[in-house]
């Protein structure tokens, strides 16, 4: 199960667009790099409630950090929530 992959992607794209390509690192001191491991983590949960729950806790963190630096505002963000949600990658 690939959980929010039009969400993920988005993520990633505008990271890289402001910051360049970054090599995934569980480091909260270089955030965009820690984003994208996040989000490559979430690929790999499990297809169970469990994981469909961490998923979702995870994208919820991800776009506060993500709307903190400025890249995405609520309203995109939620739409992106819904497209992934109406293709039931949630």
């Amino acid at each position: 199960m690939r959980y929010y992959p039009n969400t993920v992607t988005l993520i990633v794209s505008l990271i890289e667009n402001k910051f360049g390509k970054q090599t995934p690192e569980r480091d909260k001191n270089n955030m965009p790099a820690h984003i994208i491991w996040m989000t490559q983590e979430i690929q790999s949960f499990p297809d169970t409630r469990k994981g469909s729950a961490k998923a979702g806790r995870w994208i919820g963190w991800i776009f506060r950090e993500v709307e903190r630096m400025g890249l995405i505002n609520e309203a995109r963000y939620l739409n992106e929530l819904k497209q992934d949600v109406s293709e039931g990658h949630f």
